[in-house]
């Protein structure tokens, strides 16, 4: 029992260290590629934390965990995209 909490502290400290490195990212830093992937890095990197260590799911079936998982990667992808590369984001969705 003792391990388990250690762990979820542990989880938690980590996410809240991401949250401030993001939070001071963005408040002191110009927008440029390395920052947004950088960024997009750490949403992924917190959702791995969050569905493996706090909602259990390490264990839990395997299309189940997936299809969580690449939630955490696919819109950080799709969000770096379309800040990267606007003007084709707007050809392909413009009449």
């Amino acid at each position: 029992m003792r391990c388990g909490i250690n762990r979820q502290i542990f989880s938690w400290l980590i996410l809240m260290g991401f949250t401030l490195m993001g939070a001071f990212i963005a408040e002191r830093a110009e927008s440029s590629i390395l920052i947004i992937l950088l960024i997009c890095s750490t949403v992924a990197i917190k959702g791995v934390v969050v569905i493996e260590h706090l909602m259990g799911l390490r264990f839990a079936m395997p299309r189940i965990r997936w299809m969580m998982l690449s939630y955490f990667f696919i819109l950080p992808s799709m969000i770096a995209l379309s800040v990267l590369f606007p003007e084709v984001l707007v050809e392909l969705t413009s009449l």
